[in-house]
């Protein structure tokens, strides 16, 4: 995912359902209350989806790694490294 998209990503107003996914219904009542064009709802929309699509390939490259366990920068101690 480059730095475009993940900024893309972060700006696309998502209208969330169950399970923290976004309905393509719940965000066409969103662009129907604020009026979006139909150009707008279809960038939200696929915004929306390859957001989605990027983030879960993601998460299944990392469950086929079979990495014992999932860890950030944040939670790595460099105090314990000997380099």
């Amino acid at each position: 995912m480059t730095k475009d998209s993940v900024r893309a990503c972060a700006s696309v107003p998502v209208a969330e359902g169950a399970g923290g996914r976004t309905s393509a219904g719940a965000l066409g009542d969103r662009a129907q209350e604020e009026q979006w064009s139909y150009e707008r709802f279809a960038e939200v929309l696929l915004s929306t989806e390859a957001c989605a699509r990027d983030s879960h390939n993601g998460e299944g490259r990392i469950k086929a790694a079979r990495s014992p366990a999932r860890k950030t920068l944040e939670e790595f101690d460099f105090a314990f490294s000997a380099a």
